[in-house]
């Protein structure tokens, strides 16, 4: 009998936990380290969201639970990267996207110009 109240518990703990999604939650920072508020989503969002619009060394990161998520990729003047997952707490570090952009782009123009050093 207690094996079969242990095994009822687990599978109670295990629905409510794949019905409520939790995901980080911000509007409008500019550091992935104040985007921490934790949200329980509504039943019907089964997407954790991070949208990160980026401008030179500026970027604003917005997250939040959604219903439905396209990823998106664009960059003209200003880049901006919209991301999704589906697990709890997957959004936690979207930020890193945009500025690793700004990096490679450094390590590449670093490489450019140590080739035209030596073609001199």
């Amino acid at each position: 009998m207690a094996a079969y109240t242990s095994l009822l518990v687990l599978m109670v703990l295990c629905i409510a936990s794949a019905v409520s999604l939790k995901c980080y939650t911000c509007g409008s920072e500019f550091s992935n380290a104040n985007c921490t508020t934790v949200a329980t989503c509504a039943a019907n969002q089964s997407f954790c969201m991070t949208e990160i619009t980026g401008f030179a060394a500026y970027k604003v990161i917005i997250k939040n639970c959604n219903a439905d998520c396209q990823p998106i990729n664009f960059s003209f003047i200003a880049a901006v990267k919209t991301s999704c997952c589906s697990t709890d707490l997957c959004n936690v570090s979207g930020a890193s996207s945009i500025k690793s952009k700004y990096n490679v782009l450094a390590v590449a123009l670093g490489f450019l110009g140590a080739l035209m050093r030596r073609s001199i």
